[in-house]
């Protein structure tokens, strides 16, 4: 008995083992990448980095790590180094351990002027609540490791309230197909479309769009809008194809204002001013002239060059040549860019003053590359694109036959027209291991009370209120919530463009830390490396959505709480120090010893 059990201390002390573990968990990490990259974060942090099997794996790597200084028992001097390092490692595994049993890490998703006091966690749940009743149940969603089998039937009760949730399919990775058909009783006209483009296949993207549906009668495209409508008076479709009045002024607008090194204003100048000749003015004695060199409505940057890129954004600059007894300086400012410096010249700036350009936002043309579709009353339709530019075309629209539109080398067609469309939606499960992201499982649910029953599908992070027997119950399978014990609001979202370009210098947001118990309400200033530090938590600045049509800008911020870091800073610098002492005493030449004779 006691040879079995050296032998299991001596494999589990093995460097045979620990090359099998270490090679393990780096095939391990590298299978679990290519997953998350098929599947989504979620599914691999439940099926491989939090699951039960890989906390054994650590804690056996663990028991290697112990075993292997144990096994060099009795220590002595020349074993100190070995023995240190072991240790840091165990404690660097203790600390990883610590924080992956009790940390807490998780999203928080902000619009401008939004606060939450709660995060999603990267722990899926599935919750059944009846909010007149008070009423509110979590339960652990094991059907999203092995799905539910055939003619299996889950069956979820709401504590005493008699309110019933079955669940008897989940599908991993759903794939919905519509359907539309000429079969609707009442008129609901719609609109199949095609987008060509050159290098692609024709008329390979399609969509339908509803006239009388809300949230189904535009495609937004990124770069522009396809939308389709109804008509019912001649003059009213005579209204609606008429050209877009222009709100931009023939020429430049707005005004230069030079300031001193200090920040103070010493001549402002209206850029109107400067088209017809060169404007002069005193400063401390001297005389300087502005000469007008370049304006641009539209400021892009081409091949390393300044130009006015005809259908870009509006983005007024404006340079210009400072001349004064201390010689000639080019200057260049932008209106939305204010911050940057405009001293643009290749020889120092003699004069010590920079130009700010303020264009008036009136003068912004609220224009946007647009397409709409008009179905008029006699069932004809006609078209009308424009651009942000400007730019502007009409016409009629033949079924099939592509359109002009005025961006680059896109055309449009409408494949099919139906004055009764009725959509309808079928759901298949490609299934657990189909390629691409899996982002929105959904499962079958049917919720009973009163007597009464109602069913359908509940897709991932989406709640769904369900009204049956006269009382609303909502159903929500989806990412945990964890309170953080204080809120954050989203003041502003920050993000400044290099100019010319629509690429972001950097990001940032500007929140409000609430904490009404310890009488906290002030601003932060959350970005890349800046996170907001406060009751355990780090808050950092993750990503952002840009709002669009007016819509408000949201921040995405990762909130995260690590117990186990400073152990694992202790290992990191215990380890450290043993394998320098390693190097140390592997360095140290022996003394010999004198033998008395």
């Amino acid at each position: 008995m006691t040879n079995f059990l050296n032998s299991i201390f001596r494999f589990l002390a093995s460097l045979k083992l620990a090359v099998i573990l270490l090679v393990g968990f780096a095939v391990l990490l590298g299978i679990a990448t290519f997953y998350e990259s098929s599947t989504s974060t979620e599914a691999a942090q439940r099926v491989i980095y939090k699951s039960a099997w890989f906390d054994f794996l650590l804690f056996f790597l663990g028991v290697n790590v112990f075993c292997a200084a144990m096994n060099r028992l009795p220590w002595n001097k020349r074993h100190a180094g070995f023995v240190i390092t072991h240790l840091g490692i165990i404690i660097i595994l203790i600390g990883s351990m610590i924080t992956r049993q009790f940390g807490v890490e998780g999203q928080l998703v902000l619009q401008e002027g939004q606060a939450a006091d709660s995060i999603q966690i990267n722990e899926s749940v599935f919750a059944v609540a009846a909010p007149r009743l008070n009423a509110r149940k979590e339960f652990d969603p094991w059907f999203m490791n092995k799905g539910i089998p055939p003619g299996k039937e889950l069956r979820y009760e709401l504590d005493n309230t008699g309110i019933v949730c079955y669940i008897d399919d989940y599908l991993f990775n759903p794939r919905f197909i519509e359907r539309v058909a000429n079969h609707n009783p009442q008129p609901n006209p719609a609109v199949q479309i095609a987008i060509h483009q050159p290098g692609q296949s024709e008329g390979q993207m399609k969509e339908w769009l509803f006239a009388n549906m809300s949230n189904r009668n535009q495609l937004n495209l990124g770069m522009a809008v396809i939308e389709f409508r109804q008509v019912q008076t001649a003059e009213e479709l005579q209204t609606a194809l008429e050209q877009p009045s222009s709100q931009e002024e023939a020429g430049p607008a707005g005004v230069v204002t030079l300031r001193n090194s200090e920040g103070q204003a010493i001549q402002t100048i209206p850029v109107k001013n400067l088209m017809s000749q060169p404007y002069a003015f005193e400063w401390e004695g001297k005389p300087y002239k502005v000469i007008l060199r370049d304006f641009f409505p539209r400021a892009a940057v081409e091949n390393n060059d300044l130009i006015n890129r005809e259908n870009g954004p509006m983005n007024p600059a404006i340079r210009f040549t400072l001349t004064s007894p201390d010689g000639d300086e080019d200057h260049l400012a932008f209106s939305e860019f204010p911050d940057l410096g405009s001293f643009h010249g290749s020889d120092p700036n003699k004069s010590g003053l920079t130009a700010l350009f303020k264009y008036p936002k009136e003068n912004f043309s609220k224009r946007e590359n647009r397409a709409v579709i008009l179905l008029d009353g006699d069932g004809k339709l006609h078209y009308r694109a424009a651009s942000e530019s400007g730019k502007w075309i009409s016409g009629e629209v033949e079924i099939g036959s592509p359109f002009q539109t005025v961006w680059p080398a896109v055309n449009i067609s409408v494949q099919q027209m139906l004055p009764n469309a009725q959509l309808t939606e079928e759901i298949v499960d490609a299934g657990e291991n189909a390629s691409g992201p899996h982002n929105n499982p959904v499962a079958h649910v049917r919720v009973e009370y009163n007597g009464k029953s109602v069913e359908r599908y509940v897709s991932y992070n989406r709640p769904s209120s369900f009204s049956v027997g006269g009382e609303a119950v909502a159903v929500e399978l989806g990412q945990k919530k964890y309170p953080l014990g204080f809120a954050v609001q989203l003041i502003d979202f920050q993000a400044p463009r290099y100019p010319g370009t629509n690429r972001p210098a950097r990001f940032q947001s500007v929140v409000k830390l609430i904490d009404p118990e310890q009488q906290v309400e002030e601003e932060r200033l959350v970005y890349m490396n800046n996170p907001l530090a406060y009751n355990r938590f780090l808050v950092y600045q993750s990503g952002y959505e840009e709002g669009r049509n007016g819509a408000p800008d949201v921040s995405i911020f990762s909130v995260a709480w690590a117990p186990g870091t400073s152990t694992i800073y202790v290992g990191s610098i215990i380890l450290c120090m043993g394998m320098v002492l390693i190097y140390v005493t592997r360095r140290t030449p022996s003394i010999p010893i004198e033998k008395n004779e």
